[in-house]
């Protein structure tokens, strides 16, 4: 994977979620593949990138993860179709 030198990206167009004790975690799209972006202050290290292998990057895998993993998490943005999502804004 090959990031642009010019590349720059935000939660529009992509999929950006938090929790109550300050987590978070966002996907960006580079080029047809998905970066996991994460952010757990808690956790030494507390800050991950990682491109995700093939066999994670499609959105219904990352959608069945959110689902699975991250109920009850509060959803800044979602631009991945499947993720369950509540009146409230986060996931169901």
């Amino acid at each position: 994977m090959e990031i642009p030198n010019d590349w720059m990206a935000s939660e529009k167009g992509n999929t950006w979620l938090c929790d109550d004790d300050g987590n978070h975690v966002a996907w960006f799209q580079v080029d047809g593949r998905h970066l996991e972006v994460s952010v757990t202050p808690g956790n030494s290290p507390g800050f991950y990138i990682r491109a995700l292998p093939d066999e994670e990057n499609k959105p219904e895998k990352i959608a069945r993860h959110i689902n699975k993993n991250l109920s009850g998490w509060h959803v800044r943005r979602c631009n991945i179709e499947g993720v369950n999502i509540d009146p409230d804004s986060q996931v169901a």
